[in-house]
């Protein structure tokens, strides 16, 4: 069966949509934050509890959020993703809060049994920032990027925090912080259809999607500026950083030469390819060569699988017979 007949076939199934609701082919992102954290805060790879809740309590949140993210942006979504799991009708208002909050429990609970009071608070901090987001500050221009993007820099410090009790390293990530400012500023180039319809503000909608590139451009590179004052130089670590560089090139070129949904799209799947490997960047002075290669494959493997179920069929069908077309 190929990918369009497998979609329309599990379609209506709650654990596909599930799946999908919360963008399990973005889950990477979560999981990388999280493993970055752990291993600046352990010094190193290991495996123990605080190890796997320091790397799986991102994910859990993240997931929970981006469902909540969804609920809160019903209207919006109607315009821009009518296929997404609440637009479509596949979950209802009740269902995505029963699974959002859900997901969100089960992150505060790993937190719990750290053992761990900061590891604790930054759980919650994060909870209520990435809520308050979805719900408001994503509609407040600027302050909505940046505080999406502390949100990510947080799941970094509750890895440091769950296998050392403290920040082990404050300022290297804040590079991350400035690279995902860029990322949120680009995406929404892709929102400002709907943004205008329903009044959601946004950087793009402010100032113009080319100009709201320009300034991201400027933050991203400020950002792989800081990483690589904060990281161990190698030639792997050049390599790597040299993938970042030119994703993160083409997606601006594509962007000011036509800001268009489909082409913010774009960009935002590379963006993930680029802020996985920045954040690897920082820790590699602690993975051996043999370790980086099989952590790389299996970010890679479960990318391209998710990506192919998940985003390639997107939009060939949705619930209520529309066609949708596929960026």
């Amino acid at each position: 069966m190929n990918l369009i007949g497998l979609r329309r076939r599990y379609l209506h199934s709650k654990t596909w949509g599930a799946l999908e609701f919360i963008r399990i082919f973005n889950m990477t992102m979560p999981f990388t934050s999280g493993f970055i954290g752990v291993v600046m805060g352990a010094g190193g790879i290991s495996v123990n509890r605080d190890v796997i809740a320091g790397i799986f309590i991102p994910v859990f949140l993240w997931a929970g959020g981006q469902v909540f993210n969804d609920v809160f942006d019903m209207e919006v979504d109607r315009i821009n993703t009518p296929y997404r799991a609440v637009p479509s009708r596949r979950f209802s208002i009740q269902e995505a809060v029963v699974l959002g909050g859900g997901l969100t429990l089960v992150g505060i609970i790993v937190a719990v049994l750290t053992e761990r009071f900061l590891c604790q608070m930054l759980t919650i901090s994060a909870v209520l920032l990435s809520n308050i987001y979805s719900y408001n500050l994503k509609r407040r221009g600027l302050f909505g990027h940046v505080n999406f993007a502390f949100c990510v820099l947080l799941c970094i410090y509750i890895g440091q925090s769950a296998v050392s009790g403290k920040i082990v390293a404050l300022f290297a990530p804040i590079g991350i912080f400035f690279y995902h400012i860029a990322i949120n500023i680009m995406a929404s180039v892709g929102d400002v259809p709907g943004d205008k319809k329903t009044e959601v503000i946004t950087l793009p909608v402010q100032v113009g999607p080319r100009q709201a590139t320009l300034l991201a451009i400027m933050v991203w590179i400020g950002g792989i500026a800081w990483s690589a004052h904060w990281s161990h130089i190698t030639f792997q670590w050049m390599s790597i950083m040299g993938v970042v560089f030119s994703l993160s090139l083409y997606n601006s070129i594509l962007l000011l030469h036509n800001p268009i949904p489909q082409n913010a799209t774009t960009t935002l799947r590379l963006f993930r390819c680029g802020t996985i490997l920045l954040q690897l960047s920082l820790v590699m002075q602690f993975l051996s060569p043999e370790q980086l290669i099989l952590l790389l494959a299996g970010l890679g493997s479960f990318t391209v699988v998710t990506f192919m179920l998940f985003e390639v069929p997107k939009g060939i069908y949705n619930p209520e017979g529309e066609v949708v077309p596929h960026g």
